[in-house]
């Protein structure tokens, strides 16, 4: 109830004013990736200048112990031999955290299985998996590079439900990333797994929207472009879902009615929270103001691992201000939508 409160009050301050620090840090812990997805080039980085020691990434959770929500993510962070460890001090250190979450392309599934059950012994407040899958069998193959990996994201998903089941703080998704390649075949996808899965429903898959980033997935100019044909799956895929006033369903279900409008106008339906209550952390100690903006604000290696110090300098506040009037790459992936609809609650009605 703690942690909820301290969320809570830090979501009310960002609706009236900058924070003094972010309140969610997606961090990205590595590059390596053993997949080669068609729509992502992370893994080509892997190797290109070295990533945070285990050491340095002690240093920065130590120092920066302010976090409601954290999203680890990469990569394949379970590539990473001291992930648990890593995960461990995000819990740790931040003591008011309420949500951590992380996705996996869920192909190493014992090793998965095996780094889950370690972290939940460490109890999470509230821990969210999603395990990615683009579509049925041979669709999903072809985008992640391996006829392998259908098979494996089912049996993840499954063995991580299980567990699941006897940790009511742990939940697991699918997370199906529309892009023109799949946009019409969400609901073979659906159905591919219920026929595997039975009682799978229309609430275990998350959606969001594929984009292009430079100084992330390194796939710009692959025209991962908002299509409004997309809308239309996505609207006969949700209209399935089970009402619910859980906060999770609700801000998913805001995000998926604005998608109506960024397909429209392609632009972000509400002022952009990037730089003001959040912030993106990539392998090498780099931070940008999320996953899509190639603007780099500085290294924390050169301010001593202090975030809050890096988050109030002048460049920072300059590019905040620029994202506020609009004048950033007008994305709407959910890594940044949702606290941008947390900070912007008066604008909902």
């Amino acid at each position: 109830m703690k942690s909820l409160l301290y969320l809570a009050n830090n979501i009310i301050r960002s609706n009236f004013s900058r924070m003094n620090y972010p309140f969610k840090l997606t961090f990205i812990v590595t590059n390596q990736c053993n997949l080669r997805c068609k729509m992502c080039n992370i893994w080509s980085k892997n190797g290109s200048e070295p990533e945070l020691t285990t050491g340095e990434i002690e240093r920065i959770l130590k120092r920066n112990d302010f976090f409601s929500w954290v999203n680890i993510s990469g990569g394949e962070i379970f590539l990473r031999p001291d992930i648990v460890d890593i995960i461990k001090t995000v819990l740790a250190t931040n003591k008011n955290l309420y949500l951590l979450d992380f996705p996996t392309n869920g192909f190493m599934t014992d090793t998965i299985l095996q780094s889950v059950s370690k972290i939940l012994k460490y109890r999470p407040e509230r821990l969210m998996i999603t395990v990615s899958l683009d579509g049925p069998l041979e669709l999903h193959n072809e985008l992640r590079g391996s006829r392998e990996s259908w098979q494996r994201v089912v049996e993840t998903f499954t063995d991580l439900r299980k567990l699941g089941e006897k940790n009511r703080n742990m939940h697991v998704y699918f997370g199906f990333t529309i892009m023109p390649q799949n946009m019409k075949m969400l609901n073979d996808a659906f159905l591919a797994v219920k026929s595997r899965v039975p009682d799978i429903t229309h609430d275990d898959f998350h959606i969001n929207i594929a984009h292009d980033s430079e100084h992330y997935y390194e796939n710009k100019d692959q025209g991962f472009c908002a299509e409004s044909e997309a809308l239309e799956y996505l609207r006969d895929f949700v209209k399935h879902r089970r009402f619910s006033l859980h906060p999770t369903y609700v801000l998913e279900r805001k995000y998926q009615k604005l998608c109506s409008d960024y397909f429209h106008n392609k632009k972000i339906p509400m002022v952009c929270k990037a730089l003001s209550s959040s912030c993106f952390l990539d392998p090498y100690g780099n931070v940008f103001p999320c996953s899509i903006y190639d603007k780099k604000i500085g290294n924390l290696k050169e301010y001593n691992f202090d975030i809050k110090k890096l988050w109030n300098s002048e460049m920072a506040i300059q590019v905040q201000k620029e994202i506020e009037h609009g004048n950033c790459p007008q994305c709407w992936t959910p890594c940044e939508a949702y606290q941008t609809l947390l900070d912007n609650l008066r604008s909902w009605w």
